[in-house]
């Protein structure tokens, strides 16, 4: 990821819609043009980074922990580092060892909270079906 000098500062003046100095102006093109060399530099990779068989929009969880749940089924934990889930949404279980298999999020806890959707960056629990605790393991993915 690169590191792209500025003036914040400078940068607040059109926010505050104060008449701009000459040298005002200087730092505001100046941080404009960096912009502008950045995306046509790094912009097509850091955007291919994210697109992938799933989109770049697609939901993305990486298993932290997992439970089970007398009763109701496998519980994983994690945070959700892109897109959004919801109960009864369909996602595939990537394994670590290259297996994949498609299963349902059944249901979504945060913070002892009952949710119907999550999105990114939260940390969840999500619950789903007819996966057993020897099927998932640490560092598995979900994605939608």
């Amino acid at each position: 990821m690169p590191c792209i000098g500025g003036n914040r500062k400078m940068g607040l003046f059109d926010f505050f819609k104060k008449p701009k100095t000459d040298l005002e102006q200087y730092y505001e093109e100046r941080g404009r043009r960096e912009r502008e060399q950045a995306d046509s530099r790094y912009g097509e990779q850091l955007n291919s980074s994210y697109e992938g068989e799933f989109g770049s929009a697609g939901f993305r969880i990486v298993v932290g922990d997992i439970f089970t749940i007398t009763g109701r089924g496998t519980v994983i934990t994690g945070k959700i580092e892109r897109g959004t889930v919801s109960v009864g949404d369909e996602v595939t279980l990537q394994r670590t060892d290259g297996s994949s298999r498609k299963t349902t999020v059944t249901g979504i806890e945060m913070f002892r909270k009952i949710k119907n959707t999550a999105t990114a960056g939260e940390n969840v629990g999500l619950l789903l079906r007819n996966v057993q605790r020897n099927e998932i393991s640490r560092g598995d993915v979900l994605l939608k």
